[in-house]
């Protein structure tokens, strides 16, 4: 049997709680999109020790790569901070359809 509510049973959570969804959770009409990348290494020195993307080209690509279904390939310029050479880094994401 349900109980009635009276009008000493106050509820003092509603007035201290703030609106909309708590941080750290996500939509769920949004999945995120999977990234496969590697840990790049430089090829002339082997530091995994890179400056900021610059020049980022991304191209709608559907495909696989190493047996894992891809969407999108991007393709991101950086330097090394070691030796200061220069190289493309390649991902691969799988973004859901509509998104």
């Amino acid at each position: 049997m349900a109980r009635k509510r009276t009008k000493e049973r106050k509820r003092t959570k509603d007035k201290t709680r703030k609106p909309g969804r708590p941080k750290g959770t996500g939509s769920s009409g949004n999945p995120p999109a999977v990234t496969t990348a590697e840990a790049v290494r430089c090829p002339a020195c082997g530091s995994t020790q890179r400056s900021k993307y610059h020049g980022t080209v991304e191209r709608m690509i559907a495909g696989t790569q190493a047996g894992r279904p891809h969407t999108h390939i991007i393709w991101r310029r950086c330097a090394c901070l070691d030796c200061g050479r220069h190289r493309v880094e390649k991902t691969y994401e799988n973004r859901p359809a509509g998104g």
